[in-house]
């Protein structure tokens, strides 16, 4: 496996795909095998952030460590160009289909920690 700095969930605000270099499969979250060949050969690459909303939903309930109670946060999955899905944070209501980009932010909330979310990208 190439080594690579982390990706968001260590802090670095990018996103990473990992690809079998044996049979190109790529997917999202390191693992130490290809899940569809079982090869070692791995690769690591930072992914634009584009991507398409394939799902989402409105969180009208949130835990009190987690901002303001009183304002519902958006969830997406997201399928991105570099072809792997990812789950971040998105406005509320934002429709499948919808063209948008990753951003990184910082949220505190007893610990702070990078929040990956996405916003619409315009035309």
């Amino acid at each position: 496996m190439t080594a690579h700095p982390g990706d968001w969930t260590q802090g670095e605000p990018v996103i990473l795909r990992s690809r079998c270099a044996t049979c190109s499969f790529a997917w999202y979250l390191d693992r130490q095998a290809c899940p569809r060949c079982g090869g070692r050969d791995l690769v690591r690459d930072p992914c634009s952030g584009t991507g398409t909303v394939f799902a989402s939903s409105t969180v009208h309930r949130r835990v009190a460590s987690t901002g303001n109670r009183d304002h519902p946060i958006g969830i997406a999955l997201v399928d991105l160009d570099e072809g792997i899905r990812v789950m971040g944070r998105c406005p509320p209501g934002t429709p499948p289909g919808q063209r948008v980009v990753a951003e990184f932010r910082l949220e505190s909330g007893g610990s702070r920690s990078l929040v990956l979310g996405f916003q619409e990208v315009l035309p």
